[in-house]
Parts: structure tokens; sequence; C-alpha cells
């Protein structure tokens, strides 16, 4: 049996079901136990717990860390000013969160703005290279000004140190990859992984392609094909971001959709599944 780690998945799920305010997430609940279920019934070994920056439960996150330190890695959601960004960091990591999450959809609403390479986050990145965090950051989609590509390199030639993982393969919605504009504003953002401390989740590919395409999604499987064939297989963590991707399939088929793929070899699919996720955030 292959072993598997989760490098994107998260304990809280929304209600979409209900009327919600534009400006606001809808009703959260947070289900740890939930998760823990469906990574058993499919046999996953490790997972990576990520947060929306909206909706910090950091306390939650690593009480759950803490429940199974082997098994789990979490990131800590941090506030964004010069007064408590540091300190805060340093209060997290002491409780076991080795993982900073930036999403910028909430990052560019509640911090309008926001620049990657800014003096703050210059200040972020080397404590997180001091304390040993890996940068997980949800760039948002393409074409917004949350999407910054040549901020991200500049931090990354800057700190060496520092392990960074951009999720969803760099926000490669289909429809969005099918203007070409925004399909060389997504080049530049993957290109990043020519860098040797930059890596690539490929959470949510179902989500990035489900308006075109049915499962098993072919056009996402390629894409991660021309990726790893550039850039290559040790550059690609699995992710699922369930919870909230089981509204679009069930958990066993987001792991089916590459292990029954000819597009990768055995070996590459021991790298996508594990080896890789395990070196970045397990240090293996």
């Amino acid at each position: 049996m292959r072993r598997i780690i989760d490098s994107h998945v998260h304990i809280d799920k929304f209600d979409f079901t209900k009327p919600i305010d534009p400006t606001k997430l809808p009703e959260m609940e947070v289900v740890p136990d939930e998760l823990v279920g469906h990574l058993n019934s499919s046999g996953v070994e490790k997972a990576v717990i990520l947060q929306h920056p909206e909706s910090a439960i950091n306390d939650t996150v690593a009480q759950t860390v803490a429940s199974d330190p082997d098994r789990f890695r979490g990131a800590m959601i941090i506030p964004l000013d010069e007064r408590d960004s540091l300190s805060e960091m340093e209060r997290w990591r002491a409780r076991g969160l080795t993982v900073i999450k930036t999403d910028m959809f909430g990052v560019g609403r509640l911090y309008p703005g926001t620049q990657l390479d800014s003096p703050l986050f210059e200040s972020i990145y080397a404590k997180a290279e001091e304390l040993g965090i890996v940068m997980a950051i949800d760039p948002f989609w393409i074409g917004e000004p949350t999407y910054q590509p040549e901020a991200i390199g500049r931090m990354v030639a800057k700190y060496p140190g520092v392990k960074f993982v951009i999720c969803h393969l760099g926000v490669c919605q289909a429809q969005a990859l099918a203007d070409p504009a925004k399909r060389e504003q997504w080049q530049r953002m993957t290109a990043l992984a020519a860098a040797d401390n930059v890596w690539f989740d490929i959470a949510a590919m179902p989500d990035m392609f489900d308006p075109v395409e049915p499962y098993p999604y072919q056009g996402a499987l390629a894409l991660i094909r021309e990726f790893t064939s550039t850039y290559g297989s040790h550059k690609i963590l699995f992710g699922s971001d369930i919870l909230g991707e089981l509204r679009l399939g069930a958990y066993q088929d987001f792991i089916d959709m590459y292990e029954d793929s000819d597009l990768f070899s055995d070996k590459e699919k021991d790298q996508l599944f594990f080896e890789n996720a395990d070196a970045v955030y397990f240090g293996a």
C-alpha cells in the first residue's frame, strides 16, 4: 500500500447551502474528528492542517497536532501588524505549529494592499528562517493584485533558508488559464519552482477544473505532468483541500485520480504522495 501524506487539509468546513453575506464567510463548523475519519478510511498516514485568516483556530489546530504529533503538522494564522506578528509566531511555534498559511483571498480582504515583499513580510520571513517555519502561500486568483509572483520570487531568493509552498499549483483555474495573459502570469508563478526552496501543492484540482471537465480531470493531470516534466517530480506535493473539497466528490476519488493515472511512474507517485511532503513539512 502506498504511503500518503495529505499536505493540504482543514479541520473546519463551511455551510454553503445557507444564504450568506457576500462580505463574510459562511457559517463554519470545526470538526477535527471528521478529518481523522477520512484520513483513516483512506489509509492516509500524515496530514498538514491549514487555516483561513478570517476564521483563525490556532488553538484547536495546536491541540490536534499535539494529539498525534507524528501524524500532524499544523499552520498558524498570525496578525499582520508590526506589533504582534513576530511574537505570535514565537508563541504558536512553541505550541507546535510549524507552518504559516498566507491565504491571499482572506489577507486581501483583511489587509487591503498587502505586498508579500513588504518590510513586515520580510521580518516574518526572517523569523520563519530562525524558527524553522514553512511558508504556505495561497496566491488567490490569477490577475488579482494579490497574485504576486515577482514579490514572492524576490523573497524566495533573499531567504533561501525558508521553505515556501505555493498552494493549488499556483491557483491553476482552467478558465483562467484559457486567457493567454493570465496563463503567462501563472507561468511566472510556477517558474518559482526552479528555486531550491520552493514547492507546489496540488490541492483542490477538482475545484480548479470542475467547471470545464468531469472526474478524473484529465486536464488537471496533464497540467501537473507538464509541471513535473519542467521542474521535476520532487517539486510537487499531494493535497486534497478537504473537508471543503468533499462537496465535489469522495476523498478516495481525490487520491485515486493520481494513483490510477498512467501519466506518472510508480516512483513519481511515491514522491507526489509521500516523499516530497515528508521532506518539506516533516523534516525527513
